[in-house]
């Protein structure tokens, strides 16, 4: 028998025997030894009332301590909605950022035809580097189609297009070129993608200063881009003496991996020229 249930027994015996002689006083009848069973019961009497006093002392606690609970419980759900509530208004913000800078982008570029696309796919492949878009050849998309983001930003152009939908080769894949533009010493070149997701201007001629820091557009030769996009900007040059040309390594301009709105420009027409 454990120490909990010997205790319980003890109280219970206790709590007869106190009954019995409680029963016994009412009806008059003399103990034997009585005054000698109320001396010893006294004690433990007391510390039964003591007990049942404590007890009822703790009603009211355990009262205020369910209330406690229900408060806590409702004042978390309360704040998992107001969290809620606070992560629909900032996409709702992000979202009407996106749409001023649509607006202002078309206002900024009234010479070109400016469809706004959404991005809803990305190609899985770590070698590959396409987008799709949610806008084809029902919206005037054509193959060839240029892509840019905001403010005029190259991302690729159009090399597939379904009734609903178009795909998109990003200038960082590794068979995207770009006929490119150093715009302060106005040094030309072939902006090439590469495995890795990086760009590479190659074709560069020795005589030409190129540095760190640099912005490199489109020069428009070739045909197959409008002239004065954005590419990116250098972040390293590598040449040596004894060859003809020097490469410089080009960060693009925007952040292809997280784009979500880009801009077709369906007026333009590529010559492919060779």
């Amino acid at each position: 028998m454990s120490k909990s249930q010997s205790r319980a027994l003890i109280l219970a015996v206790v709590f007869v025997v106190l009954s019995l002689v409680a029963l016994l006083l009412q009806r008059g009848q003399p103990l034997p030894g009585e005054s000698l069973i109320l001396r010893f019961l006294a004690p433990v009497q007391g510390m039964l009332q003591r007990a049942s006093r404590g007890l009822g002392g703790l009603w009211p606690d355990l009262r205020e301590a369910s209330k406690l609970r229900e408060e806590n419980e409702a004042l978390r759900a309360e704040n998992e909605r107001l969290k809620a509530r606070i992560v629909g208004l900032q996409e709702v913000a992000i979202e009407n950022q996106s749409l001023r800078e649509q607006l202002g982008f078309q206002q900024a570029n009234p010479t070109y035809d400016l469809l706004p696309a959404q991005v809803i796919g990305r190609d899985p492949s770590n070698f590959l580097r396409f987008l799709f878009i949610n806008k084809g050849s029902n919206d005037g998309v054509h193959e060839g189609a240029v892509v840019v983001a905001q403010e005029s930003l190259l991302v690729g152009r159009v090399v597939r297009v379904g009734a609903n939908y178009a795909q998109i080769m990003l200038i960082s894949d590794a068979s995207s070129s770009v006929n490119g533009l150093v715009q302060s010493s106005r040094a030309e070149g072939v902006v090439n993608g590469q495995l890795t997701g990086r760009l590479v201007m190659r074709y560069i001629p020795q005589g030409e200063l190129v540095q760190k820091g640099d912005i490199v557009l489109t020069s428009g030769l070739g045909g197959n881009f409008p002239k004065n996009l954005i590419i990116g900007q250098v972040t390293a040059v590598r040449q040596r003496d004894i060859e003809l040309f020097q490469e410089a390594d080009v960060a693009p301009a925007v952040n292809l991996g997280k784009l979500e709105i880009v801009f077709v420009i369906r007026d333009f027409a590529p010559t492919y020229l060779e």
